[in-house]
């Protein structure tokens, strides 16, 4: 990802809309599905718009994330005004490699006297 940056954060929600814009070469009016999320970091909370992919239909849009989920923002553009962030990026479910079986190693042998 050229540019943009990760952060790992709590989902809060998300929402499917249409957005509509002009295009700005040919001035024909144009739209397209978008989903916005809700990701809190610490007391921040940052408002997320991902692209879907051309041609779906908002009906066809599912979140899997669960309120709560940590997940991994990967940011391609983001804005910060008057205490407002929002961003332009995408999310994915952050995986732990505590919960894939992964074990850590654990020191053995007595501490102490």
């Amino acid at each position: 990802m050229a540019g943009g940056f990760i952060a790992v954060g709590e989902y809060r929600l998300s929402k499917a809309e249409m957005i509509n814009w002009r295009d700005k070469v040919t001035g024909k009016p144009m739209s397209a599905p978008m989903l916005r999320h809700t990701v809190e970091f610490g007391s921040q909370s940052v408002a997320v718009q991902e692209r879907v992919a051309d041609g779906t239909k908002i009906e066809d849009i599912h979140v899997t994330f669960n309120k709560g989920d940590a997940v991994i923002l990967h940011v391609d553009e983001y804005t910060s005004a008057k205490g407002l962030v929002s961003c332009r990026g995408r999310l994915e479910k952050f995986q732990s490699p505590l919960s894939s079986g992964m074990t850590l190693p654990v020191a053995s042998g007595k501490g102490g006297k």
